[in-house]
């Protein structure tokens, strides 16, 4: 194999492959994380929608204990 570098072919290859490992390991590195966030941004969607129904429920609770007060408030006087 001819070559314009003036290295051994064996250590190019060498070079070569360490470099595209590195490569591949911190694109690896780099998915994962996005993996991680997506599954976070998940649940912290879930979370806030679970946290805004009970949120409404205890709004619509209080509305009806409100109302129960007002009226045995109004019919004791």
């Amino acid at each position: 194999m001819t070559s314009e570098y003036k290295s051994p072919d064996y250590k190019l290859i060498k070079c070569f492959r360490t470099s595209r490992d590195k490569w591949k390991a911190k694109a690896q590195t780099y998915q994962d994380d996005i993996k991680n966030m997506d599954k976070k941004l998940r649940y912290h969607k879930n979370r806030r929608t679970q946290v805004e129904d009970e949120n409404k429920q205890l709004k619509a609770q209080l509305a009806q204990l409100s109302k129960e007060h007002e009226k045995k408030k109004s019919s004791s006087h």
